[in-house]
């Protein structure tokens, strides 16, 4: 994956490095209105298309993107599953309780 990005990123950058001197040429400072729009674009996208994995772990990851039932609806699927902490995240007043009743983990 990680040669196939390197790639698209190549190609894209030859693209960009290709079609902006023509497009600059032939309508000018307008053209950057199309950066403009894309660069508007791109939070949209990954607050609709990107779902948060925060204090999720690589498996629920997993899980999260292979139960959903399309692409699409990742990220309202992944709204709705609950998050399993683990034990080192806790609070620090929940280890004191537990180290001061004399257990050991």
């Amino acid at each position: 994956m990680s040669s196939i990005s390197t790639a698209n990123h190549w190609l894209w950058n030859f693209v960009v490095a290709m079609v902006t001197p023509v497009a600059v040429n032939t309508i000018g400072w307008q053209y950057y209105i199309v950066f403009a729009v894309i660069s508007a674009c791109i939070p949209v996208t990954v607050y609709f298309l990107f779902p948060e994995t925060m204090g999720r772990n690589l498996e629920e990851i997993d899980m999260m993107f292979k139960d959903a039932p399309s692409v699409f609806s990742a990220v309202k699927f992944a709204k709705t599953r609950p998050i399993a902490m683990p034990q080192e995240y806790s609070s620090k007043d929940e280890k004191a309780d537990h180290v001061e009743s004399g257990s050991n983990a």
